[in-house]
């Protein structure tokens, strides 16, 4: 047993608040329970703070940072990182979630029972689904994609 979670999710918010009590409630509710959430706000406007802080205060797992002014999606997907490393420093696993995507409440058991059953592999990424905004499955292939034996790394 590890002194923290094994899992450590970044998730990066920006004047979503209309699907983030949905895409919080997929990552809170997961069977797989030793996780901690980084949410790190790009100076949102809309009811984004608000409601990330009430999470966070509702949940130990749940830590919130906020930028004063937008930095922009990459910065602060990079920052999230940090932020995820240094709030759970023993975490073996990293993975960036969305505040506008909902998640199956087995992902995150699946995806760390296939990373521990595989020691050499790097990444794993779940097959998705696209719905519209009233969570209505697209009809559209879902998307995947395998890199099992691939040996060159652009590829």
């Amino acid at each position: 047993m590890t002194a923290g979670p094994r899992i450590v999710l970044g998730m990066t918010l920006h004047n979503n608040a209309r699907h983030l009590a949905d895409a919080s409630e997929s990552i809170l509710s997961q069977d797989y329970r030793e996780f901690g959430l980084v949410l790190l706000d790009d100076a949102s406007s809309d009811q984004t703070e608000e409601m990330s802080r009430a999470l966070a205060r509702r949940d130990p797992r749940v830590r919130y940072h906020r930028h004063a002014t937008r930095q922009g999606m990459v910065p602060t997907w990079r920052e999230v990182v940090g932020l995820a490393a240094e709030a759970f420093p023993s975490a073996e696993y990293f993975a960036w979630v969305s505040d506008h995507d909902r998640w199956h409440q087995e992902w995150m058991g699946q995806m760390v029972a296939a990373l521990d059953a595989h020691p050499a592999v790097v990444l794993a990424y779940p097959v998705t689904q696209r719905m519209d905004e009233d969570g209505t499955v697209i009809d559209k292939e879902p998307r995947s994609f395998q890199t099992v034996g691939m040996t060159d790394p652009i590829a």
